[in-house]
């Protein structure tokens, strides 16, 4: 794993990120640590001004190079806050009940109105700050790199949990409440966009053609809940992204391995995976879209990878992403006008792409993705994509985009508590997302040439 960059720590420095993105020329996705500090714009000291003003500009180890001035950072606060498995959601969860605690007048206390699905008011209390904090987050980086910089420069965006829909317009309804339009916080809002092997997830004797069959299905089911987060959205004048998605197993099934690996390799998973994309996803108007991962290895834990070996490029899912960036860009991601004001009924699209990150777990991860410039290229569902001579009937015939995809094969996660934007020293560390299964070649190497975003998860 990356922890061979240097011995004896875990993950990629913000660093490295740095003058990765400068040398492919790609925007970056990052992931603050849940334990960031610093919740004003005048916390000079804090880690998140910290940060900020080393991708604005650089260190020695950078020679003083910042992120190059026309690329832009998207920023969320950890990675799936909700998420009650990861420790990141009972860190926030704890701070949330402390505030309100100390100060039963907090913010995250006002308005209130208990949620569906959670225990108590402290799960709402926890909703709300992760969307504080990252607007906190957001203004910090406004802050560093000064007027004029959000949207433009500094994206922040909310994510929140794909099957709780209502969860989202209920946080940001509070949020409008409290601080006014989150379109003058956040660049957009987001979710995960996968898809699994559904009903056969049972079945010890599934068949190939069955479990194959399945993920076709549960891609196609996902567009209900798509479409209805990009309506709140929309209504909250939020670009809509997915932060995670593709083709994923559920983690510790032990049925039937040998059927779920190969059917990640059939042939007929270079169509599932472009629908996914094009169709059920771009179709119903959703814009930067990152597929988790580039690389890993398939297993009980999961068949995430659009490829399970590095140095394989022939596989049906590498071969569908690449179908996408053939058939949407038409234009460099330099020219998307990231200031775009958006309406209720807009619909910009925009792709996007994925990075090589790592979970927790031993699944490895990657990101693509991409942004659109104008709805002037003509995408059909019935492009040739495959040389299968099965096909699927899609559920969307024809959709009008322009777009331009970049993709890189690395990825970080910081936990450190401080950040020096001036050391001279080796780059500190981030703590990670990082997998056995990720071979060192994934992190150096730009295997879709044409995407145009970096992603590194954190926690």
């Amino acid at each position: 794993g990356s922890s061979q960059l240097r011995p004896g720590t875990q993950g990629i420095a913000w660093e490295y990120i740095i003058i990765l993105a400068n040398m492919l020329n790609k925007d970056v996705w990052i992931n603050v640590p849940v334990q960031a500090t610093g919740s004003l714009a005048s916390d000079l000291g804090s880690y998140s001004y910290n940060l900020a003003l080393l991708f604005k500009d650089g260190n020695a180890f950078t020679n003083n190079q910042g992120l190059s001035p026309n690329l832009k950072i998207y920023i969320e606060h950890s990675n799936e806050v909700w998420n009650g498995g990861f420790s990141q959601y009972t860190w926030n969860r704890n701070m949330a009940i402390a505030e309100v605690n100390a100060d039963p007048n907090s913010v995250l206390n006002q308005f209130f109105q208990r949620s569906a699905w959670q225990r108590g008011p402290e799960d709402v209390w926890a909703m709300r700050r992760h969307a504080k904090r990252t607007m906190e987050i957001g203004l910090i980086f406004q802050a560093a790199y000064g007027q004029g910089s959000f949207a433009t420069r500094i994206r922040p965006i909310y994510a929140h949990f794909t099957i709780a829909p209502f969860q989202y317009n209920e946080t940001l309804s509070w949020f409008t409440k409290v601080y006014g339009p989150p379109s003058n916080f956040f660049w957009g809002l987001a979710q995960t966009h996968y898809y699994d092997e559904g009903a056969t997830y049972s079945l010890p004797n599934a068949t190939v053609a069955q479990i194959v069959q399945a993920l076709k299905e549960s891609s196609d089911s996902e567009r209900t809940y798509t479409s209805t987060i990009n309506r709140i959205a929309r209504s909250f004048m939020l670009h809509h992204t997915s932060y995670e998605g593709g083709s994923g197993f559920r983690e510790q099934n032990t049925n039937n391995i040998a059927n779920r690996i190969t059917a990640n390799r059939d042939p007929m998973m270079r169509q599932i995976v472009y629908e996914d994309v094009v169709d059920n996803w771009f179709a119903l108007g959703g814009e930067l879209y990152n597929y988790f991962t580039v690389c890993g290895a398939y297993s009980r834990y999961g068949c995430w990878g659009l490829t399970d070996m590095c140095n394989n490029l022939t596989t049906p899912k590498y071969l569908g992403i690449m179908d996408v960036i053939r058939d949407t860009t038409t234009t460099s991601s330099s020219s998307y006008d990231s200031s775009t004001t958006l309406t209720s009924s807009s619909s910009i699209a925009s792709v996007a792409s994925t990075t090589a990150s790592t979970t927790l777990s031993s699944s490895s991860t990657a990101s693509i993705t991409g942004t659109t410039a104008s709805p002037t290229t003509t995408l059909s569902s019935s492009s040739a994509r495959s040389s299968s001579s099965s096909s699927f009937s899609s559920s969307s015939s024809s959709t009008t985009r322009s777009s331009s995809l970049s993709s890189s094969v690395v990825t970080g996660s910081t936990s450190s508590s401080s950040v020096n934007s001036s050391t001279s020293a080796p780059p500190q560390s981030t703590t990670v997302r990082t997998s056995s299964n990720m071979n060192e070649s994934v992190c150096v190497h730009p295997y879709l040439p044409a995407c145009a975003l970096l992603s590194f998860a954190v926690y």
